[in-house]
């Protein structure tokens, strides 16, 4: 599983802007994720930008007083090098339509084409590109709206409900929850820790806020009573990842989450914490995926510059010392 984050993609944005040609005069997003692109993009090049439609029709999306250009730059005498951007490029279905519309527009401008991200067997489709993600791959900014949730596997409690309603007593508790996420796209399988006295009660909740699915597997709720905890449940749902054709289980908490990789020992999204997280390596247990995801970016950003000084402080010491000893002439 290749994935890559909101923070992912900024960084790749930057670090693709230092190679992309220095004379590119505007950027085009490819709606919607190529939005996301193209602002980042004009961000950090200090370019206007605008969308497909805005290209075709001559306008820029109005920018601040920090960038000299005007909205009807595109209607100038001069041509312009416009670079078109999208987040990523698997089959160029999408790029191949945007290009033809540009195309038979007849536009003046040298309009070139690229994208963040391409599958290996894409990067004929566009001019320029940052990196190489091959399949299976998922994105934070689409991943829970994604078509190929038809073939994954979503907890309802911590994704679609509260985490924390646990067991219910009675259907009558149903009528009061609202659900956290809507899917947009069909789900394979939905996975409830809930009684099987209330799957017609389930069932109908579902209907009510149209959230569409292949099936709904019902596991025993935890209960102290019989020695059934949390983990028991988390097992459950183990086994079902493993033996199902699903490439990602959606999980709500990053406690349950990283439980979950650990045991199936295949990737999990946690929804609450939008994080993708991975089995641990040599068998070792989820604590290091844990604790990283656990960290606010400010923890990291410290522990950073924490473990530099001390690289930097040992490679002195290395220095010093081989000064120290190295013979004198």
């Amino acid at each position: 599983m290749n994935y890559r984050s909101v923070a992912d993609l900024n960084d790749d944005v930057v670090a693709w802007s230092r190679d992309l040609p220095e004379n590119i005069n505007v950027i085009v997003g490819v709606p919607r994720s190529g939005l996301l692109v193209a602002n980042l993009l004009s961000l950090h090049m200090n370019l206007p930008m605008t969308d497909v439609d805005g290209l075709l029709e001559g306008r820029l999306i109005a920018a601040g007083p920090r960038l000299n250009a005007s909205p009807s730059v595109l209607l100038g005498v001069d041509p312009l090098r416009i670079l078109v951007v999208d987040d990523s490029v698997w089959s160029g279905n999408q790029m191949r339509k945007i290009r033809e519309r540009i195309t038979a527009a007849c536009l003046r401008h040298v309009i070139f084409y690229g994208a963040v991200y391409v599958t290996p067997n894409a990067t004929d489709l566009v001019d320029f590109y940052h990196q190489k993600v091959a399949l299976p791959r998922a994105f934070e900014w689409n991943v829970l709206h994604h078509p190929s949730l038809a073939a994954s596997c979503m907890a309802v409690e911590g994704v679609l409900w509260p985490a924390k309603i646990g067991r219910l007593a009675a259907s009558e508790a149903l009528r009061d929850i609202r659900p956290i996420f809507s899917p947009t796209q069909r789900i394979g399988s939905l996975i409830a820790a809930q009684s099987e006295r209330l799957r017609t009660p389930i069932q109908d909740w579902l209907a009510h806020h149209q959230i569409s699915y292949g099936e709904l597997v019902l596991l025993d709720p935890a209960d102290p009573s019989n020695g059934r905890d949390e983990r028991c449940v988390v097992q459950d749902k183990a086994c079902l990842y493993r033996r199902s054709n699903a490439w990602i289980f959606v999980e709500g908490t990053i406690d349950r989450a990283a439980a979950l990789a650990q045991m199936a020992r295949r990737p999990v999204y946690c929804a609450g914490a939008r994080r993708m997280l991975f089995p641990g390596r040599g068998g070792e247990g989820g604590y290091a995926p844990l604790l990283r995801d656990r960290l606010s970016w400010r923890a990291r950003d410290v522990l950073a510059r924490v473990c530099g000084k001390v690289r930097a402080l040992a490679q002195a010491g290395g220095d010093s010392r081989a000064t120290r000893d190295a013979p004198s002439r």
